[in-house]
């Protein structure tokens, strides 16, 4: 999937906002038409977006947040970048996000970003060739650079179109029924 993140932007840092503070991304138009790309660090990150859109990046392993939350209610496309390190990025399938959600693990390619993908039990197409996750009625997440991608579908049906090629797939199921 071409992700536009790899075009020059210019970019905007924020420092120094304080511990209890948030940061907030609208839109004049009071609609999600705004892109938003968010950056991780040269070490492992822990990316995190929940169903209202609220974006966070922690420190892998251990609870300090790299960012302050994030909140979205102007955001159409999310971009999240690892960079290096050993990224997670735990995204939901009932994002807000129309234009859906684009990832980029990063450094290295050794089998260490990973894609945590939550269902809330609709169905889940999943495209190997385009490299995407969709739950029904929600945007797709789209990624490049994960070598892994673990999927919870919270009951819904799982749909999985592998490529031309030999692909590697595995199921655990978490119930007698499942």
């Amino acid at each position: 999937c071409a992700l536009p993140i790899f075009q020059t932007r210019i970019p905007i840092e924020y420092l120094n906002l304080g511990a209890g503070g948030e940061l907030t991304f609208n839109s004049d138009s009071d609609n999600r038409d705004l892109d938003l790309v968010v950056r991780g660090t040269d070490v492992g990150d822990d990316f995190r977006v929940n169903a209202s859109g609220q974006v966070q990046i922690f420190r892998a392993g251990v609870a300090f947040f790299t960012t302050l939350p994030i909140q979205t209610p102007g955001v159409a496309e999310l971009f999240l970048e690892g960079l290096d390190g050993d990224d997670d990025f735990n995204v939901v399938g009932n994002h807000p996000f129309l234009q859906g959600v684009s990832i980029a693990g990063g450094n290295p390619d050794s089998g260490s970003d990973v894609l945590d993908f939550t269902a809330s039990g609709a169905a889940i197409n999943v495209n190997l060739g385009s490299k995407s996750i969709t739950e029904t009625g929600f945007g797709a997440v789209n990624y490049v650079g994960i070598e892994t991608a673990d999927i919870n579908a919270n009951t819904g049906d799982v749909t999985v179109n592998g490529t031309e090629g030999n692909d590697l797939t595995a199921l655990r199921p978490t119930a007698a029924d499942a």
